[in-house]
């Protein structure tokens, strides 16, 4: 439970992530990978709420829909195209989906949020961690969108 410094509004919030890995027996230096999240608070501040975007759904902008309750998904295929002592470069084609809404009955109800596109991974083979990604993506509900995303960022 949290508070503001000014003790206005005591709130819950969670967030829960699921990650599961499976390496293919014909491509040993490729893996298929799965990630499903869900975040929820009690909050009524906006500030506070939680959000689908670009890290949950890619394509769509950072904070383009708010709420208290929230699911995503992404499966990403990440093909091994070179892998050297200090780095590596994966082809990475990826689905992305989720629901947001002000409730769990209510974010099931509203239409999913769902996009794919392809990206680009270049790990840092000796900072195990390290991850440059570049991901082009197209939304295709409940609208179509381009986005493309730069990031410095930690595995999933």
């Amino acid at each position: 439970m949290y508070a503001n410094s000014n003790n206005e509004e005591d709130y819950t919030s969670t967030e829960n992530t699921l990650l599961a890995f499976y390496r293919p027996p014909f491509d040993k230096d490729s893996n298929l990978a799965f990630r499903l999240s869900q975040k929820s608070t009690s909050s009524n501040n906006p500030i506070r709420q939680v959000l689908i975007g670009s890290e949950q759904v890619r394509g769509f902008m950072a904070s383009q829909f708010l709420g208290k309750f929230a699911v995503s998904s992404n499966v990403e295929y990440r093909y091994t195209a070179y892998s050297g002592e200090n780095i590596g470069i994966q082809i990475v084609p990826f689905f992305d989906s989720g629901v947001i809404g002000g409730s769990e009955e209510d974010s099931f109800k509203r239409q999913m949020l769902s996009s794919y596109g392809i990206g680009l991974r270049i790990p840092l083979t000796k900072i195990n961690i390290l991850n440059f990604r570049i991901d082009y993506a197209r939304t295709i509900s409940p609208f179509i969108t381009e986005d493309f995303a730069f990031n410095l960022t930690h595995f999933f």
